[in-house]
C-alpha cells in the first residue's frame, strides 16, 4: 500500500504498512519519524499513536491516549486507551516506571510527638504509633521545622530540643 505523503494517511492498514511488527509484544513499530519524547509523530497529523486510536475507534479520544504496552512508538490499537493524567500515571508507578508523587508534610503538635514517642518505647512500630494518632508517618513534619518524624526521633534528646512556643 503506496502513501504519497504521510499527512495523507487515512487507514489503519497505511499505519500498520509503516510499522514494524514485533510478534512476541504485538506492538506495531512506528519507523517513520518521532519527536524528543520518542513518540511517533507525523507533521500536519501529530502523534501517530492518537492517529491510530482515531481511526480504531471512530472518535478523538477525550483524554491522553495511553499504552499498555509502554513503548512510545507502539500504534497498535489493541494496546492503546483513552486515559487521564491521573490514570496514566497511576498506570506508570503500578508499572514501576515511576514513584508516587510526594505528600505534603502534616505538621504534629508536641503531644502527639510525645504520644508517638511513648507508644514507640512500649513496643509499637513507628507506622503503628503514627497510625494511633491518625497520621502517615511518611508525612509528618515536626511543628513546622524542615525535618521529618523520622529525622526528629532519630536524636536521644528530641523531646526536650522542642520549644512549646513552636507547636
Amino acid at each position: 500500500m503506496k502513501i504519497a505523503r504521510l499527512r495523507d494517511i487515512e487507514t489503519l492498514e497505511q499505519i500498520f504498512s509503516l510499522c514494524c511488527p514485533v510478534p512476541i509484544s504485538g506492538c506495531w513499530l512506528w519507523e517513520k519519524g518521532s519527536i524528543g519524547s520518542g513518540y511517533g509523530y507525523v507533521s500536519g497529523l501529530g502523534l501517530i499513536h492518537r492517529v491510530a486510536f482515531r481511526l480504531a475507534n471512530g472518535k478523538e479520544a477525550k483524554g491522553l491516549v495511553c499504552h499498555t504496552c509502554d513503548i512510545p512508538l507502539c500504534v497498535n490499537p489493541d494496546h492503546l486507551y483513552d486515559g487521564t493524567k491521573s490514570t496514566n500515571q497511576k498506570d506508570a508507578i503500578k508499572r514501576g516506571l515511576s514513584r508516587p508523587p510526594p505528600r505534603k508534610p502534616v505538621a504534629v503538635t508536641r503531644e502527639q510527638i510525645e504520644l508517638i514517642a511513648m507508644k514507640m518505647k512500649s513496643g509499637d512500630s513507628l507506622r503503628a504509633a503514627c497510625a494511633s494518632i491518625g497520621k502517615r508517618y511518611q508525612s509528618l513534619q515536626i511543628c513546622g521545622r524542615r525535618e521529618t518524624l523520622n529525622q526528629f526521633l532519630g536524636d536521644h534528646n528530641a523531646l526536650s530540643s522542642v520549644p512549646q512556643s513552636e507547636c
